[in-house]
């Protein structure tokens, strides 16, 4: 089982500070204690210069795999690259080891008094390791693996890991979900990685679990980095590979009453345009290469069930899982306030790529 789980904050020129959080899961997905509220990107402090070089990180191992990865998927989808930040290496890496000592799976805030406590919420635990920022994001994503026979999932189109996998299969499962795929793909300039593993059994509970912790951040004295308003950007993008072929939900929950645990849904198609644009998609399809159309649905402000997407963000998700290492063709057809100009007054746009699925790593 995989749960996915987001804290966001936002502080824009003295304005209230904005929250979003959430967790998902697989068959019985785990859920968080904090209710989503809307996140309205800001529009000012914002540059159009994109991040393309980012100092050598000192991470080793699977950190730097997950540094890695996530900045080439960012890079070639013109989302800008992240640098790594030790400050919020500290932060993200004490709430791993805090939600391990406490044997917890996603949880944002910690309680004082607790084994590993590191500082109540994100934004207090990023201050403490010394980050002042203008905005900060957590994502957990949390793999259940060793499961016992009474959980077992046997006859479903995927079953719980026997072990840990890697955090490079964690970051992908983020991508998976939309809420956190879009905060993967935001204007963040720093990271911070971290990374627990609990495998000792706790009370009713028959799994053990491993947790990747990322905490992405703007500094106070940074502006976020943001393609130009004549674009828009997708994720994935041509050349985009080894992608899971199932999403098995995200709470708060994208799509109500999905049945992701024998019906699980794939990996959906972000379409984004800067924040104070409006995008709208009038055509869509993902097509797997020397096979058929797949069945899609639309995902955007107007029926997003938690309102937390803006104008400018679309998902085209499909309603099936897509198949292991294989190719599928994407089209869009829409129009982007931002490419409005004397020669389309419209802003009308299309655009083709093709992405490919990895394999499913399972038992």
């Amino acid at each position: 089982m995989k749960t996915y789980s987001i804290f966001t904050l936002a502080a824009i020129a003295g304005a209230a500070i904005l929250t979003a959080c959430g967790g998902g899961g697989g068959a019985a997905p785990t859920t968080t204690a904090q209710p989503p509220v809307v996140i309205v990107p800001p529009v000012i402090n914002q540059s159009t210069q994109l991040v393309t070089s980012v100092p050598t990180p000192t991470y080793t191992g699977e950190k730097l795999a997950v540094f890695n990865r996530l900045n080439e998927d960012r890079d070639r989808c013109g989302f800008g690259k992240v640098a790594q930040d030790v400050r919020l290496d500290v932060a993200a890496q004490g709430h791993a080891d805090y939600i391990v000592s406490n044997s917890l799976i996603d949880a944002h805030n910690q309680i004082a008094g607790r084994s590993g406590f590191t500082g109540a919420s994100i934004g207090d635990r990023v201050n403490n390791a010394g980050y002042s920022y203008s905005s900060i994001s957590e994502g957990i994503s949390a793999t259940r693996f060793g499961q016992a026979p009474n959980s077992s999932t046997a006859g479903l189109p995927y079953r719980y890991p026997t072990s840990s996998l890697s955090l490079i299969e964690d970051l992908k499962n983020l991508y998976t979900a939309p809420y956190h795929l879009a905060s993967a793909m935001s204007g963040y300039r720093s990271i911070g990685v971290g990374y627990g593993l609990r495998t000792t059994f706790v009370g009713t509970q028959d799994f053990n679990s491993s947790h990747l912790v990322l905490d992405y951040g703007v500094a106070s004295t940074e502006v976020n980095q943001l393609p130009s308003a004549a674009t828009v950007s997708t994720f994935p993008c041509e050349g985009s590979s080894g992608l899971n072929p199932f999403f098995l939900g995200e709470n708060p929950e994208p799509f109500r009453g999905v049945a992701y645990s024998t019906a699980p849904y794939g990996q959906p198609v972000y379409v984004y345009a800067t924040p104070g644009q409006t995008l709208n998609m009038t055509a869509g399809s993902i097509t797997e290469v020397g096979g058929g159309s797949v069945a899609t649905r639309w995902l955007n402000a107007s029926n997003d069930p938690n309102s937390i997407l803006g104008s400018n963000q679309w998902f085209l998700a499909p309603t099936t899982y897509l198949k292991n290492s294989t190719f599928y063709d994407v089209a869009l057809v829409g129009t982007n306030t931002g490419l409005v100009s004397a020669t389309n007054p419209t802003g009308s746009f299309s655009k083709n790529f093709r992405f490919k699925t990895g394999t499913f790593t399972s038992d």
